[in-house]
């Protein structure tokens, strides 16, 4: 008996997973495709209001122009308006003024006050007089000590005179004593009598200073000895504390190291932990499969946790390794696996021949976004043939990621989103397919197709073209290759957690017990640095210090030798010198007596001069009090005439006081009328400004409204442009993709490269269009494939006389091929 066996192919029909390599959906060029006519007369028509609206920004910019210029000359206008407004009520404030104090002489211009003002008047050129007398007095005054000035001069002169002559006598006799001076110093005896007494003094000084310098340079090269033997004692528990801190530093870089590494450990862990993915299914799930929405409250609560191990590992996706293939596929099964628990339903089983069964379709997997029957069969012959088997097509696009098949290295985090992405559409959103994938990934499938007790094998490769391949089966026989389990379960993490914390907290423990004791060896270290330092310091110091006492003794004892040499000498000259000198000593005294008669006599002669200079200060002094006391008196005199004019004037004005207050009236009211005149033309400049003002913000708005107009017509042109380009682009892409499809022409019907007859389609010059008048291939002379052949010969019989009976029935298979293709589904029998 044969048997039979069932496969179920699943499509994964996802918005955007149809692209290879997650390139962004195209646009169908049907969904916006106009006729090139249309396209045309539209660009044409737009042209002509563009330039229009670029007239209309052109007269407008010179109506704004004029504005502009006719508001600045109102606004000049009115600034000159108001600057002459300004000046004639200064000039009315002025009038005004001079009025209210023509009116107060007018009020007071009474025949007693005139009486007064005429006697004061009188009584102010009485003080006129004694003030110009007054001055007369003051210019006698000065005019006096300005001579005795001029008599003091002429003394002060006469008095110089005579210093000068002093002065001279004391130069002459000061000479006269530098030459006999000349002749005692050519001697040199107060030198050779000094020099023979400071040579012999030194001497004995030197003396002193070898005795001294001698026990000095003893006691420093005593102290240089005693240092050297500090310092080698000090340097040698320097490197005995060295040894034992560079021990304990050593000990502790270890401890801190072995910390690193257990938190490292650790960290590793939670990491783990935390970005394990489960996936949760919400309530009614399986009910839920009736209808074709998107399950949006189970996105809610299932969201991708990241790792930062994986994000460290890098991957080609298009060609993973045995081992990144097994560990994707089982990071899957422990994503899937407990919702078969839950649901009730065998789970997933990785394993050798599993594993080989995904690759080995992989790599003979076609181009196409389409289930690939052929490289299917190579699958199960691979294991020997299959009672089950059933295949989810993803991509790797789906999700945060660009795909690029060029691009060889992402991250394993990166390729685990992609997986994760899929997975949730097809388990949550996945109605347009009749929830197939979603049946297929939580095990419903299998179960349907091999029964409770079937096991399930699952494998999962990526294809070079970037297709997801999720694959189950089951098989009649036995396989008897390797399983594999997930090396990290949850639990064994947990337990691992805590091992490596137990580990983790006692080598902080030894980390902490060996920085206590580096921190006690490196201060003892530092310690004994510090006095080794203070004692090579101190070392330098006495070494300094003797080698100087050693050079000062040295430099003592020569100079002792030169100096005792220097002594001799200067006694020698000491005793030539004292048989000649004394007729020369008494020559120098007669000239040194006569110098210092001729000083007194200068002294005397400066004491004169100083007194006539005092008299001359003083002299002087009293012609600048007189003649203050002169300005004094003009200024009295010139301030009493001023009073006296005031006076006149005041009494003109009471005298005058009906004439001028008549005057000052007519003028106030000349002024104020000069004012109404102003504010009249203030007033009408101002309304010109608004006027002018409001125009220009008019025809400036109506300049932004025909630029703005232009800019959005401008925009539109580019547009419609860019459409065009846009549309031509969509119709050579249609004509390129048609080039590709292979129609068949037999017996006037039309046939697809399968060999399925194809209604409502037009041929015309070898070229097929649809109902739209769209093309969307080509017709071949000769059928390619005997699949094909076969497949159109089956229908050619039915093409006679029934063909019109047949049409309604054919439409509606292939309406429901249509459906079912959508939906990514077909279901196939085959027999053994």
């Amino acid at each position: 008996m044969k048997k039979l066996d069932k496969k179920l192919v699943a499509t994964t029909a996802l918005a955007g997973t149809m692209m290879v390599g997650a390139q962004a959906p195209a646009v169908h060029a049907d969904s916006v495709a106009t006729t090139d006519t249309d396209t045309t007369q539209t660009v044409k028509a737009q042209a002509t209001t563009v330039q229009d609206a670029q007239q209309d920004v052109k007269d407008a910019q010179a109506e704004k122009d004029q504005a502009t210029s006719e508001a600045k000359q109102t606004q000049n206008n009115l600034d000159k308006a108001q600057a002459e407004k300004d000046q004639a009520q200064a000039n009315v404030d002025q009038k005004e003024k001079v009025a209210e104090e023509a009116q107060k002489a007018k009020d007071e211009a009474t025949p007693e006050k005139i009486a007064e003002t005429e006697k004061a008047v009188n009584d102010q050129k009485d003080a006129v007089a004694e003030a110009e007398k007054t001055q007369g007095d003051k210019q006698t005054t000065l005019d006096q000590k300005n001579q005795t000035v001029d008599q003091a001069k002429n003394d002060v002169n006469g008095a110089q005179d005579q210093v000068d002559q002093a002065q001279a006598d004391v130069n002459k006799a000061d000479q006269a004593v530098k030459n006999a001076q000349a002749v005692v110093d050519e001697t040199h005896a107060d030198e050779i009598r000094q020099n023979a007494k400071n040579t012999a003094d030194q001497v004995v000084k030197d003396k002193q200073a070898v005795t001294d310098a001698t026990a000095t340079n003893a006691q420093a090269q005593q102290d240089m000895l005693n240092a050297k033997d500090a310092q080698a004692a000090a340097q040698e528990t320097a490197d005995t504390k060295q040894a034992a801190a560079d021990k304990t530093q050593s000990a502790l870089d270890q401890a801190n190291k072995d910390v690193k590494d257990a938190q490292g450990k650790v960290d590793t862990i939670n990491d783990k932990l935390n970005s394990i993915n489960h996936i949760t299914l919400p309530d009614n799930y399986r009910k839920r499969f009736s209808s074709s929405d998107k399950m949006e409250d189970a996105y809610a609560m299932n969201k991708f946790k990241h790792s930062k191990a994986d994000q460290a590992v890098k991957v080609d996706p298009y060609h993973l390794t045995t081992e990144q293939q097994k560990e994707l596929t089982l990071w899957i099964t422990d994503l899937l696996n407990p919702l078969h628990d839950q649901l009730g339903f065998n789970k997933f089983t990785v394993t050798a021949d599993s594993l080989n069964f995904a690759k080995v379709i992989a790599n003979n997997y076609w181009d196409t976004y389409d289930h690939d029957e052929a490289a299917i069969k190579k699958g199960e012959d691979s294991v020997g043939g299959t009672h089950f088997s059933g295949e989810a097509l993803g991509a790797l696009g789906v999700g945060s990621y660009t795909f690029n098949p060029n691009q060889k290295e992402y991250t394993l985090d990166q390729v685990k989103e992609a997986i994760w992405n899929n997975m949730m559409m097809m388990l949550f959103d996945d109605g347009h397919s009749n929830w197939g994938h979603a049946a297929l990934l939580t095990g419903i499938q299998n179960r349907d197709f091999s029964g409770d007790d079937a096991t399930s094998y699952f494998g999962f490769a990526i294809t070079e073209n970037s297709y997801l391949l999720f694959e189950n089966y089951s098989i009649s026989h036995v396989d008897d290759s390797e399983v594999f389990t997930s090396p990290n379960g949850e639990e064994a993490l947990r337990q691992e957690l805590a091992t490596a914390t137990q580990d983790l907290t006692a080598k902080q423990g030894v980390a902490s017990d060996a920085k206590t004791a580096n921190d006690q060896a490196q201060s003892e270290l530092q310690a004994a640095k510090t006095a080794l330092n203070a004692a090579n310091q101190d070392l330098t110091t006495k070494q300094a210090t003797a080698n100087k006492t050693q050079q000062a003794l040295s430099d003592a004892s020569d100079k002792l030798a030169k100096d005792q040499e220097a002594a001799q000498k200067a006694q020698a000259l000491l005793d030539q010198l004292n048989q000649d000198l004394p007729t020369k000593l008494a020559n120098l005294q007669k000239a040194k007596d006569n110098l210092a008669t001729k000083q007194t006599v200068l002294t005397e002669a400066q004491n004169n001069l100083a007194a006539k200079q005092e008299a001359l200060k003083q002299a002087q002094a009293e012609a600048a009090q007189a003649s203050a006391d002169l300005a004094s008196a003009k200024q009295a005199v010139s301030d009493a005439k001023q009073k006296l004019t005031d006076l006149q004037t005041k009494l003109a004005n009471l005298q005058n006081a009906d004439a001028n207050l008549d005057q000052a009236k007519a003028e106030l009211a000349q002024a104020q009328k000069d004012l109404e005149v102003a504010e009249a033309n203030l007033a009408t400049a101002q309304t010109a400004n608004d006027q002018a003002q409001a125009v220009l913000q008019d025809k400036q708005a109506k300049l932004k409204a025909a630029q703005d107009n232009l800019d959005k017509l401008k925009d539109q042109e580019a547009i419609e442009q860019a459409l065009k380009e846009a549309e031509q682009k969509a119709k050579e892409a249609q004509q390129k993709q048609a080039e590709k499809n292979t129609y068949y022409q037999v017996a006037g019907k039309v046939f697809n490269a399968k060999g399925e007859l194809v209604n409502g389609v037009t041929v015309k010059d070898g070229h097929v269009y649809n109902q739209k008048g769209e093309l969307i291939g080509t017709v071949a002379k000769e059928v390619a494939t005997r699949t094909a052949q076969q497949a159109i010969n089956k229908q050619i019989p039915q093409l006679s006389d029934d063909s019109n009976n047949m049409s309604t029935t054919g439409a509606v298979l292939v309406a429901l091929g249509g459906v079912l293709g959508m939906f990514g589904l077909t279901t196939k029998r085959r027999r053994n």
